[in-house]
């Protein structure tokens, strides 16, 4: 995917209604995203899954650090 398309596509789902809302505060307008990739060896049909974030929480979740579940 070349990154004009990936643009295009992160800003489809930035208007969406479900992410028009910070996914942990009631802000409006979050400008953050957060991707979960599943790890290797999920179970099969296992999504990546994603969340937008105000600013205020984003800097929330990179203080929590990142953690690999193996």
């Amino acid at each position: 995917m070349s990154q004009a398309d990936f643009k295009r596509r992160l800003k489809a789902l930035m208007l969406l209604p479900e992410n028009q809302v910070c996914s942990d505060c009631p802000e409006r307008q979050p400008r953050w995203a957060s991707l979960i990739v599943p790890p290797p060896g999920a179970p099969p049909g296992t999504l990546p899954m994603g969340a937008f974030c105000c600013l205020e929480c984003s800097g929330s979740h990179r203080r929590l650090g990142c953690t690999l579940v193996s």
